[in-house]
């Protein structure tokens, strides 16, 4: 009987040792599995940082930064017409636009400032005329022809040219810039000298659903590179 027990408490011995071991082995295998999902996380966080050092820093562009940069010849050439006309000509190297687009806009300009000093003149003048004061006189008292209708025409014709002279400037300046600004465009433009034009007239007979028949009179035209064998259709 003693020797039943015996053996009884060695096996429930053994069986709780096992048990013990047997846990302490998962418990082990959890601690390698955090282990090694902390080192994929740390190995993650190492290729964000990477990437983000490999990124490039966009560059801010300021408001003129383009006349720093290669190339943008059309930008270039609008702004120098727009702060001084016929700029962006002499820019572009076609220097002899530069001298009417100055002229242009400087006469837009004088017909301002003349319009400008005649309208007052008038207008002063016609003010003193009615002021009822007669101890006052006008620079045109002593023109017979110089009636107070005839300086309140004036005064309003010069109003009005003047108002046209602001117009005029804008419209011109616009002109220049946009000029300048084409050009630029353009003298990228490659003109082939070997190209040539052939144009000739055509006749072709048109069948209708009636059974008549109808005459088309066109031009047929060809672009023709004066190399052999090289002939564009239109």
């Amino acid at each position: 009987m003693k020797k039943a027990f015996f053996v009884s408490i060695f096996f429930l011995l053994n069986y709780g040792a096992s048990a013990l071991i047997d846990t302490s082995i998962i418990s082990i295998d959890t601690s390698i599995t955090s282990i090694d999902t902390s080192i994929t996380t740390i190995d993650t966080s190492i290729t964000t940082i990477e990437n983000i050092e490999k990124t490039p820093k966009e560059v801010k562009k300021t408001f003129l930064g383009f006349l720093k940069e290669d190339g943008n010849k059309p930008k270039k050439a609008a702004f120098y017409s727009t702060i001084f006309p016929g700029g962006g000509q002499i820019y572009n190297k076609q220097y002899w636009k530069a001298p009417i687009a100055l002229a242009a806009v400087g006469g837009a300009g004088y017909s301002i400032y003349f319009n400008t000093i005649e309208y007052h003149r008038y207008r002063n003048a016609y003010r003193i005329r009615i002021d009822d004061d007669p101890t006052t006189f006008d620079e045109f008292f002593d023109n017979p022809n110089a009636t107070e209708e005839a300086l309140t025409d004036a005064r309003d014709n010069h109003r009005k040219w003047l108002e046209q002279s602001y117009i005029a400037i804008v419209a011109i300046h616009g002109l220049n810039v946009l000029e300048a600004y084409t050009s630029a465009h353009l003298s990228n433009f490659d003109i082939d000298e070997d190209l040539s034009l052939n144009w000739q007239p055509t006749v072709k007979m048109q069948n209708t659903l009636i059974n008549t028949s109808n005459v088309a009179f066109g031009i047929s035209m060809q672009l023709v590179n004066k190399i052999p064998n090289a002939i564009l259709n239109f």
